[in-house]
């Protein structure tokens, strides 16, 4: 309801201001302020910085990719997740995004910035392009997306440009699933009264603002969040390097040399801010520890004709802390039980030579029987089939450290 009126008396600009509520006129500032950050692209005359970032110089690549990183591994997102890039631009996050293979979904007030990131996208190679994102303009104030829709959100140099963060907030909140995150990496204390701050201010009237942590906090308990975490890490501009005689004094255990205000001084004037919705339980969509125990049902060597289908029966039980899902889940993460085709000399002969689905979940603690249906190689000779579990498109739980099972494959 609030927002209906809102949006009705934005529409309305006959009507005087003092008939307005705060709640309008904040809408207004905000309309003005994203209609500038629409102004801003149309009116860039040099479209080539646009084009090429975050690659424009040797600078803003180690800057900007460093904050990328940062953000993405505080994010703890995967292949099966939804990634909204928050006040996108010329999305240049959801391209790199999508070349890891992510669901990402590009978010901006700004269609001119948007088609230039289409534009972006469709000039990369098809067969270097992975994952295609999507482009979404929205008004500034509601994101035309449901309940819960995201599975993270990033947010990269743009929470400081917008006007109404309270609102925005609630938003994102709104969108994100339970146990999502938002990650964030903002200018803070100082970056309004720097010059070339004031100078976009005053030739494209966009905002620039401070981003504090302490109004972040509050804004954020207000909307739902349950926790901000912050990870405080130095800016890549900043100046941590040590010289050998103070890093040696610090590896032998003396704190006094470790450059301590550079990181407070980073936290506060370039944080990296982290808002969490709720806890997320372990699932192998996002897994925290991985375990397997792989029993067969048989010991000895099995004996088979070349090209003959034969059945390996087993045991498998969860002794990790993560629920294993049953699939299949369209972007991933059920758990199967997987082969793999070795020859005499352990080589990998079939990666992926088999595959066995779970029934149900497989919570911690619980086992279940599977049935393994393989076909025998062509060619006669000695193989052994070593056998592991893998969330799709996550991991093979060998690569988390877990135990394998292996038997030995006889072929006439």
């Amino acid at each position: 309801m609030m927002y209906d009126r809102q949006k009705q008396a934005r529409e309305n600009p006959n009507v005087s201001d003092h008939c307005r509520t705060e709640e309008d006129l904040s809408a207004f500032r905000a309309d003005f302020h994203n209609r500038a950050a629409e102004h801003y692209f149309v009116r860039k005359k040099n479209t080539e910085h646009l084009l090429r970032k975050p690659f424009t110089s040797p600078r803003e690549m180690a800057e900007s990719l460093y904050r990328f990183s940062v953000l993405v591994a505080g994010m703890d997102v995967n292949a099966t997740d939804l990634i909204m890039d928050f006040g996108a631009g010329t999305c240049w996050v959801s391209l790199l995004l999508s070349r890891a293979g992510i669901h990402s979904v590009a978010v901006d007030v700004s269609a001119t910035a948007l088609e230039i990131g289409r534009k972006i996208f469709e000039s990369i190679p098809p067969d270097q392009r992975g994952v295609p994102p999507r482009f979404v303009v929205y008004d500034g104030h509601r994101l035309p997306f449901e309940d819960g829709y995201f599975d993270a959100i990033l947010c990269l140099d743009a929470f400081h440009h917008v006007p109404n963060k309270q609102v925005v907030l609630s938003e994102m909140f709104r969108v994100l699933s339970p146990g999502g995150r938002v990650a964030f990496s903002e200018p803070g204390e100082g970056h309004s009264r720097t010059s070339e701050s004031q100078r976009e201010a005053r030739i494209y009237s966009v905002l620039e603002s401070d981003v504090l942590l302490e109004e972040v906090e509050t804004w954020a308990r207000r909307a739902g969040f349950d926790r901000l975490t912050v990870w405080p890490l130095p800016h890549p501009g900043g100046r941590v390097e040590m010289a050998w005689n103070e890093a040696q004094r610090f590896l032998t255990g003396d704190d006094d040399a470790f450059p301590i205000g550079e990181f407070r001084h980073s936290a506060r004037t370039a944080p990296f801010f982290f808002l969490q919705k709720g806890r997320r339980e372990p699932d192998s969509r996002h897994p925290k520890t991985l375990r397997a125990e792989i029993r067969l049902h048989r010991t000895e060597s099995v004996k088979v004709r070349a090209g003959e289908l034969w059945e390996l029966p087993c045991t498998v039980m969860n002794v990790g802390d993560t629920r294993w899902l049953a699939g299949p889940l369209e972007k991933g993460g059920d758990v199967c039980l997987g082969a793999h085709l070795l020859d005499a000399a352990e080589r990998v002969e079939e990666l992926d030579y088999g595959r066995a689905r779970l029934p149900r979940d497989i919570p911690p603690g619980h086992n279940e029987t599977l049935l393994l249906r393989l076909r025998a190689p062509e060619r006669p000779g000695s193989y052994s089939v070593e056998l592991d579990m893998v969330a799709e498109r996550v991991t093979w739980f060998e690569d988390q450290g877990s135990s394998t099972s292996r038997i030995a494959l006889k072929v006439s």
